[in-house]
C-alpha cells in the first residue's frame, strides 16, 4: 500500500514537472509584439473594416489581448491630449522593452491613418482652397 502511494506521488511529481517544462517552453517561444505591431493591430481594429474576432484570429492573438492594447492605446492618447504627459517622457506606451514614448506616438499615428485628411493652411494661416 505504501509502495503504491509512493509510486503515485512520483508520477504526480513527474507529471507536474513535465507540465511546468511545457509551460516554460510555451512562455519562452511566445511571440512578442513590438509597439509598432500593437499600434498597427489596434488601429486596424478601430477602423472596423473587419470584426475584432477576425482580426485577432488573423494576427494570432486573443481578443482580450487586443482589448487591453486598445485600452492602453486610447488611455495614452487621452493623457497626451489632456497634457498629462511630458514631451519626451520615459513613460512607455503599450508596455514592452522597445516601446516608443507615448508623447511621440499617439498624435503621429492617428491623423495619418484613421482620421480624414485635414486641409493644409497656407503661409497666412488660412485654409487653402485647392481641392
Amino acid at each position: 500500500m505504501v509502495h503504491r502511494l509512493l509510486e503515485e506521488e512520483m508520477m504526480m511529481t513527474r507529471k507536474s514537472s513535465a507540465e511546468k517544462t511545457v509551460r516554460d517552453i510555451r512562455r519562452a517561444t511566445r511571440k512578442h509584439y513590438s509597439s509598432e505591431e500593437k499600434i498597427r493591430i489596434v488601429l486596424e481594429g478601430l477602423r472596423g473594416e473587419e470584426s475584432v474576432a477576425e482580426l485577432c484570429r488573423r494576427e494570432g492573438i486573443n481578443a482580450n489581448v487586443y482589448y487591453r492594447w486598445s485600452k492602453d492605446f486610447l488611455e495614452a492618447g487621452k493623457k497626451r491630449l489632456s497634457g498629462d504627459t511630458v514631451r519626451g517622457s520615459s513613460h512607455n506606451f503599450l508596455s514592452g522593452a522597445a516601446c516608443i514614448p507615448c508623447s511621440s506616438l499617439w498624435l503621429n499615428q492617428i491623423p495619418a491613418i484613421c482620421l480624414p485628411a485635414v486641409p493644409e493652411r497656407n503661409r497666412g494661416g488660412h485654409f487653402s482652397n485647392s481641392s
